[in-house]
Parts: C-alpha cells; sequence; structure tokens
C-alpha cells in the first residue's frame, strides 16, 4: 500500500467521523433550543412578574407579629408545581430539584404563617424565604440555558 493509499484511507475515516460529529452536535442543538423554548414558556412569567409581586405581597405586623400576603405567594408556587409537570417525563432531576424547593417555601410559608414572630425571626423568615427563591431561579436559569 502506497502512502497516496493510506492518506486516501484516512481522509474518509475522518469524513465519516465528521458527518457523524456533525449529526450528534446538531441533534445535541435542536434538542437545547426545544428545551430551552419549553423553559422560557413555561417559567418566564413566574420569574419575571409573578414570584416577585407574590413575594412583595408578605409583610409584617409588629403589633400582632403575624405575617400575612404568604396566600398569594402559596398559589403561586402551587401553579408552578402544575405548570412543571412536563419535566416530570422529560428532565426528573430537573423536576425533583425544582419540586424540593418549591416543597422548602410552601413549608416555609405554612410553619412561619401560623405563628407569631419576633421580629428577629420574622427577618431570618425573610433571609431564608429570599435565599430559597433565588435558589429556584438560578435551577431553571441554570436548566434553560443547559448549565444544569
Amino acid at each position: 500500500m502506497e502512502v497516496s493509499d493510506v492518506l486516501s484511507v484516512i481522509a474518509i475515516i475522518i469524513s465519516i467521523m465528521t458527518v457523524f460529529f456533525e449529526f450528534y452536535y446538531t441533534n445535541h442543538n435542536n434538542k437545547s433550543s426545544l428545551m430551552s423554548i419549553y423553559y422560557s414558556e413555561t417559567y418566564k412569567k413566574y420569574l419575571t412578574r409573578l414570584v416577585p409581586d407574590a413575594r412583595i405581597d408578605i409583610s409584617y405586623n409588629k403589633q400582632t407579629k403575624v405575617l400575612s400576603g404568604t396566600d398569594k405567594l402559596e398559589s403561586v408556587i402551587l401553579d408552578i408545581r402544575n405548570d412543571s409537570l412536563y419535566f416530570k417525563y422529560q428532565n426528573k432531576n430537573f423536576y425533583n430539584k425544582l419540586i424540593e424547593k418549591l416543597n422548602l417555601i410552601d413549608d416555609l410559608l405554612v410553619l412561619n404563617g401560623q405563628k407569631r414572630l419576633s421580629e428577629k425571626a420574622y427577618k431570618e423568615f425573610e433571609t431564608e424565604l429570599d435565599d430559597i427563591i433565588a435558589k429556584m431561579y438560578e435551577l431553571i436559569n441554570n436548566n434553560y440555558t443547559g448549565r444544569s
């Protein structure tokens, strides 16, 4: 076998490998683009409007030492849970992590909404709630951008 024959075989192998790699990356990019559309359509309204609006509605009465306005965020959390069911079948890992965050938020709202809180306890509640919400945003954004 001459050198030109060996080079021809190598060129053919490289060409075939290039086709397979191109197919794989195109398929992967198409799937990622499709998934990012699903993430955007599912969560845009929650991340940009509904969660922040519901979070702002939560207030603390210093005289009665009671939280109010948690119902709206609890309702939004339930809606997110329901709208996320698609991901239970398409990205189970993401879905389970999201449900975990939603449950933490819901538990925090229910537990602290049923008792009297000192101002210090309210500040701790507020910090913990904002931290969990931020982690939920990060989880959704990372999956939207494919960095999960």
